[in-house]
């Protein structure tokens, strides 16, 4: 071989050797990986600043602090474990990373007010890949340029990055108090692309599990999702996120299929929910607009709305309403529910129009052209109420109480309602679970008997015990009257007994009754009656 032939290999060897060479000096040398570190600087757009960079590339390395400032974002992080492997950078141009641990990564996204459109959208040069096989970050703070600062925390993922798009073959994560497991891909795009899978797990305490599964596909201007709920009920959602990288917010439809609420609390009255939602989101809330039916009310599909927002185990109702078509009955509500141990903890303030119980029943036991009403604590909730109140053929009788609400009944610790021109007092309970009861004891005070009969003038007290099943205008009811006294046409009165009316009977039934006013005595037992005067000393039997 000739001199000049020899001298050219040798060139074209130190050509390909001298690069190789640099690479492994960099790559296996800790004074190789400081020379890089202490040269980063300016790099075209990107302005990059590492602080102490301890080992090498290969065998593991430390970097206590990495900033990369962009215009559009700065991203700093702290404290950086890794290494990669020679090989594939050696051989392929590959970056292949084993495992790396990041401690905390903020990021401040910046607005883009130069609108580039010039720029083509990419993550890596074009000949360049990066495989992560496991990486994990402790927290990541995100700022984006409308304020609002999004926190994940044990981020954990194995990508594969290249020029045009991130493969993530696994992801996990924890946001806002749920994990997220996803795979999918990010592609670089004018928006970004997005495609993907989820499962949402959330454990909230003291309240059922939750689990999500579903998709993802479109970009950060317009994400259209596909989800099911699986735990702890059953819907299907379907909507768009949109605007994603300011002032986001999702638009969709859902079905729900077998809503309980005695696992969040409450009891078993109103059955398993189902119904139609068109829904919201954004930072600032949550809206809801749609049909539920409740079985156990017995009254078809309710129309309900909702306006409010969560954060922090709060849950903070703007507004809520639930309204009953085919009778009218309307109810509203607002204020905060709190998820503690033993709750949840309310702190709710309402009202209420034209409410009739039961809600379908053309002749109810009670209804209520309109009221005010207050729910606070831990269950049972302290309730209280007044309005006015209809019932046994009486209109707009004034009422309020105060008492405790279960998941399965109501009791009522004082109450006060205007009656035939008096005031009764009472106390008792309410209870639909596990059957429909009510039972009132307490004391009626200057009932004018006039409004019942025009030629029975006086004002009387007694004492009352009450009770029935099931709740309707066609239940049972017993009452028992005791200790009566006033006066009666100017005469004094006195008496009691025990009047009942069978479950689905218009007449009512007797016993023990014996009443006195003046000279007249009324004795009723079952369908008899006798009544004497001291004037006559017959008693007649009717």
């Amino acid at each position: 071989m000739r001199l000049r032939s020899k001298i050219l290999l040798g060139v074209l060897g130190l050509v390909l050797l001298v690069p190789t060479g640099v690479v492994y000096y960099i790559a296996t040398t800790e004074s190789g990986l400081q020379f890089v570190a202490r040269r980063l600087g300016k790099m075209g757009p990107v302005t990059v600043t590492a602080g102490q960079v301890r080992g090498t590339l290969v065998d593991g390395f430390t970097i206590d602090s990495l900033r990369v400032q962009h215009r559009r974002a700065d991203v700093q992080i702290t404290k950086i474990e890794s290494r990669i492997e020679l090989l594939p950078l050696l051989l392929m141009q590959r970056i292949r990373v084993p495992q790396t641990h990041i401690a905390r990564v903020t990021v401040q996204v910046f607005p883009d007010l130069e609108k580039k459109r010039n720029w083509d959208p990419h993550f890596l040069p074009g000949s360049m890949r990066i495989d992560a096989a496991s990486t994990r970050i402790d927290q990541a703070l995100i700022t984006a340029p409308s304020g609002h600062v999004t926190q994940l925390d044990n981020l954990v993922t194995s990508a594969t990055i290249l020029p045009k798009q991130i493969r993530a073959q696994s992801a996990e994560v924890d946001l806002m108090g749920m994990h997220f497991v996803a795979k999918g891909r990010v592609l670089a795009a004018r928006p970004m692309g997005i495609e993907g899978e989820s499962t949402i797990l959330y454990r909230p305490e003291g309240l059922p599990e939750w689990q999500i599964e579903g998709s993802a596909e479109g970009n950060l201007d317009k994400l259209s999702i596909d989800a099911r709920i699986q735990r702890p009920f059953h819907a299907d959602v379907k909507g768009d996120a949109l605007t994603l990288t300011s002032g986001w917010h999702f638009e969709g439809h859902g079905v729900v299929k077998d809503f309980d609420l005695e696992p969040f609390g409450g009891g078993r009255a109103l059955g398993i929910i189902s119904g139609e939602l068109d829904f919201t989101a954004a930072s600032s809330g949550y809206t809801a607009r749609g049909m539920l039916t409740a079985p156990g009310l017995k009254a078809g599909p309710m129309g309900v709305t909702f306006d409010g927002s969560y954060a922090a185990k709060h849950l903070q109702i703007r507004s809520a309403t639930v309204a009953h078509a085919a009778s009218g009955a309307h109810a509203t509500v607002r204020g905060g529910v709190d998820i503690v141990r033993g709750g949840p903890q309310l702190d709710l303030a309402g009202q209420w129009t034209q409410f009739r119980w039961p809600l379908a029943d053309d002749t109810p036991a009670f209804s209520s052209t309109r009221g005010t009403f207050q729910l606070a604590g831990v269950k049972p909730w302290n309730v209280q109420a007044e309005g006015l109140v209809s019932a046994a053929g009486l209109a707009d009788l004034p009422a309020s109480m105060k008492g405790a609400l279960a998941s399965t009944d109501i009791r009522i610790d004082s109450a006060e309602a205007g009656l035939l021109g008096g005031k009764a007092t009472f106390k008792g309970n309410a209870t639909w679970q596990p059957a429909e009861t009510w039972r009132i004891t307490g004391r009626m005070a200057n009932l004018d008997s006039s409004t019942l009969r025009a030629d029975l003038p006086g004002q009387l007290a007694f004492d009352f015990d009450a009770k029935g099943a099931p709740f309707g205008a066609g239940g049972a009811i017993d009452f028992d009257l005791r200790k009566l006294s006033g006066r009666l046409r100017g005469q004094p009165a006195s008496g009691g007994g025990h009047f009942a009316l069978p479950a689905g009977s218009q007449d009512w039934q007797f016993r023990g009754v014996d009443v006195r006013f003046g000279r007249t005595h009324v004795e009723l037992n079952g369908d008899s009656a006798r009544v004497a005067t001291s004037r006559s000393r017959s008693m007649p039997k009717t």
